[in-house]
């Protein structure tokens, strides 16, 4: 078992880092565009250590999926954190992924011809059918001019992406910083760099995206 998994995670490394490699070389012209994606631990607010009472306090749970450029693009495309708290939706449900590459998506790549995510293996949400449903429907709508969307998978445990890197940047930057509420939060990451440009998701962005699979196929399947 041990040794499938260390084939497994060096070959992924090897495609990622060529890919990457790549991405690096590519000028990133306005048809192509690289991104990895990931979530980043739950925060918890208020982010007071100094005050006693902020630790018996009720949390507020907060949430960040990221969508960092690789390579070339690190410097002048957008980093777009989406932002959300508990009090709007939640956690992660199964459609959650969708919805944020929707808004990514539509506000940010509509000229794009041709998109590739690095994503982790989380079965739950970056695999659902409703994430694949969406893919399909964001080639074919009239809502953007893709006509591709590449979706790499790293190996469990060996998921290492520019996302990571914001993602540690962000905590550095708070705990410098006395976060008293959701706001304090988006600001921190608004400010992290020039480049950043946060999405907060309000109540109407988590509508009910459908799974438009057939369970009747799926079944021919397994």
């Amino acid at each position: 078992m041990y040794e499938e998994h260390e084939k497994n995670f060096i070959i992924a490394r090897e495609i990622h880092v060529l890919v990457y490699n790549k991405c690096k070389k590519d000028k990133h012209s306005t048809t192509t565009m690289y991104y990895s994606v990931d979530l980043e631990m739950v925060i918890m607010l208020p982010r007071l250590e100094a005050f006693k009472n902020a630790i018996f306090t009720t949390r507020l749970s907060a949430y960040n999926e990221t969508f960092a450029p690789v390579g070339q693009a690190s410097k002048s495309q957008p980093i777009v954190p989406v932002l959300w708290h508990e009090g709007t939706k939640k956690g992660m449900q199964a459609t959650s992924p969708a919805l944020f590459l929707k808004k990514f998506v539509c506000e940010f790549l509509r000229d794009v011809k041709s998109l590739v995510l690095f994503v982790d293996n989380c079965s739950a949400q970056n695999k659902s059918w409703a994430f694949f449903s969406f893919l399909i429907y964001a080639v074919n709508s009239g809502r953007t001019y893709m006509d591709t969307i590449t979706i790499n998978y790293l190996e469990k445990g060996h998921t290492f992406m520019s996302a990571d890197s914001i993602h540690a940047a962000v905590e550095k930057s708070m705990g410098s910083k006395k976060l008293y509420d959701f706001q304090d939060f988006s600001t921190v990451v608004e400010e992290l760099r020039s480049h950043v440009k946060t999405k907060i998701m309000l109540p109407q962005d988590f509508c009910g995206f459908k799974d438009y699979s057939s369970p009747t196929y799926r079944k021919k399947l397994i």
